[in-house]
């Protein structure tokens, strides 16, 4: 059978898998353990019927080690913590005739995001893209190496920092915020004595608008899905709600 990575989801739930060679069993981590089916060239499989996107899920190698999904497309609470299982169907893709340069074509070009730029963030890298134009080097693709979560050993204290300057927003919205934003989240709480408007999922009018101001965002996709990620916990009437706030407030806040 050919196996590629990650979950994958049908009509009957979710087909869960990993490449583990050296594993004597495997467990997939749920609500309770499930034992996994030992399959060829060192695959490990379980069809789980009452699985969809948003299952939160890990893997327990030998009854010892829990590990996240190495091929996870989402892992909401850190690179340690479980991986979510996504539906990229759902994501309505607006560039559907672009099919990228055929692949004989394609001369990478690898910008390590952390040496790129003496402050090693994504927002100072923007500033040297047009540099890169400049090269006159013959590359058609780019890759950021490595792309990673905010780094675990800070978030309490930053979480304290945020949490001072907005003592009414609860703690898991703190909490929220500081994983998405890192220390940006202190721009959207800051001087808040609340953040608006939850649209869903905890989603609030203060952080659209600072999607909206520094993020480009334009459209309720560009905010659910490829900035925050609460796409798949909003309802319908709430996005085509938040559709209706970007399309009065955008123009305005940009």
């Amino acid at each position: 059978m050919l196996h590629t990575f990650g979950p994958v989801i049908s009509d009957q739930g979710v087909r869960f898998r990993l490449w583990a060679p050296a594993a004597r069993r495997v467990e997939l981590l749920l609500d309770k353990p499930i034992a996994m089916t030992p399959e060829d060239n060192g695959w490990y499989v379980a069809d789980v019927a009452g699985a969809a996107a948003g299952t939160r899920y890990k893997f327990r190698i030998d009854g010892e080690v829990d590990v996240p999904d190495p091929a996870s497309a989402f892992q909401p609470n850190d690179v340690f913590g479980p991986g979510e299982v996504i539906d990229h169907g759902a994501y309505a893709w607006l560039t559907t005739g672009w099919r990228g340069r055929p692949w004989h074509e394609t001369v990478i070009l690898e910008a390590h995001v952390g040496a790129f730029t003496p402050d090693g963030t994504y927002r100072a890298a923007i500033d040297k893209l047009d540099g890169l134009l400049d090269t006159g080097k013959a590359w058609t693709a780019g890759a950021t190496l490595p792309g990673g979560d905010f780094p675990v050993d800070g978030v309490s204290a930053l979480e304290a920092d945020v949490k001072k300057l907005a003592p009414v927003v609860p703690d898991a919205t703190v909490h929220r915020l500081v994983r998405t934003y890192g220390t940006r989240a202190k721009e959207i709480v800051s001087g808040a004595r609340g953040l608006g408007r939850i649209f869903g999922a905890d989603l609030s009018e203060r952080e659209a608008a600072y999607l909206v101001e520094n993020e480009w965002a334009r459209t309720a996709d560009d905010i659910l899905w490829r900035r925050t990620k609460l796409g798949l916990r909003l309802t319908q009437q709430e996005k085509s709600e938040l559709s209706g706030w970007l399309a009065e407030h955008a123009p305005r806040v940009a």
